[in-house]
């Protein structure tokens, strides 16, 4: 769902997104959509802009932000993040050297 935010040129509504996911093969009801989105939007992936009587929606920043955030999240549930990301970058370099 992210991906077709992302992808897209300015923030859409809940059947346009809906009308993509069902175009990749992945048919959801408009409120399962829209649930979808607003729960990226409580974990700060995805933001909700009011137009009028409606509300579209665009992602929370370009992927390297929403990277970020991601990570955040992630990070914020084990006991040291700082060795989380140690070993992930000891891992990353060594996987580069092959």
């Amino acid at each position: 769902m992210l991906e077709i935010l992302l992808a897209a040129e300015e923030p859409l509504p809940v059947a346009a997104v809906q009308e993509a996911l069902a175009a990749s093969g992945q048919s959801y009801a408009y409120t399962t959509v829209a649930t979808l989105l607003a729960r990226l939007a409580n974990r700060g992936l995805a933001v909700q802009v009011p137009a009028g009587r409606a509300n579209l929606w665009r992602p929370a920043g370009d992927r390297q932000r929403l990277a970020e955030l991601a990570l955040e999240e992630v990070l914020s549930s084990v006991d040291d993040p700082e060795a989380a990301v140690l070993g992930f970058l000891e891992r990353t370099r060594r996987g580069r050297k092959r």
